[in-house]
């Protein structure tokens, strides 16, 4: 494992909404929507959302669409940026198959994330599994519910309350990039918001 000192000027909250979609006999899971918050190192109350559906019964957009969609309005931030979740198996299960059903290849902005719940779960001990919600009410926050229920825009934007509070606690942490709660793989960065 190697240590590398990385400075980002995003960090992009990710939640996908999945649904078992009929495929012959059986049913497969897809991605159907993409919704997605950066939110500014320097001034983590300056936000950018993004929200693709690529739902097959609802819109004429593919999951291809939507990815291209989406890696054009990552490039309008025109800044460096790191992919936060809360769940390991949404960018390295979900999104990776998604992709590779898809006929993609895993894009490049997508091969290094931050697992906030497992950094938290680390950083301060935790034995158990940390979820958003049990850090928003560390954070004395409330979930961002759309009409009482939760989507996955909800879950982008929830995730990047918790990323604002910590990075208003910390100006440099380091983590473990692609962290499962189960198990470890990836680099340890030392992240320096400056």
């Amino acid at each position: 494992m190697t240590n590398k000192q990385q400075s980002y000027d995003y960090f992009v909250t990710v939640g996908f909404q999945t649904a078992l979609l009929p495929d012959g006999r059986s049913h497969r899971k897809e991605i159907v929507e993409v919704n997605a918050v950066a939110v500014h190192s320097l001034n983590v109350d300056r936000r950018k959302a993004f929200a693709g559906c690529c739902h097959p019964e609802l819109v004429d957009f593919t999951f291809g669409d939507t990815l291209r969609k989406f890696s054009q309005w990552l490039n309008q931030l025109n800044g460096s940026f790191i992919l936060v979740t809360d769940n390991y198996n949404a960018l390295a299960l979900d999104f990776r198959n998604q992709c590779l059903r898809s006929g993609f290849d895993m894009p490049p902005f997508a091969t290094t994330w931050l697992n906030v719940s497992e950094f938290w779960r680390r950083r301060y001990g935790n034995r158990e599994q940390v979820t958003v919600d049990h850090l928003l009410e560390h954070f004395g926050k409330n979930r961002i519910l759309d009409k009482g229920k939760r989507s996955s825009q909800c879950d982008a934007q929830s995730l990047a309350i918790v990323t604002a509070e910590i990075l208003r606690i910390h100006r440099t942490f380091s983590f473990k990039a692609n962290e499962s709660c189960n198990e470890i793989s990836g680099t340890s960065i030392v992240l320096n918001v400056v």
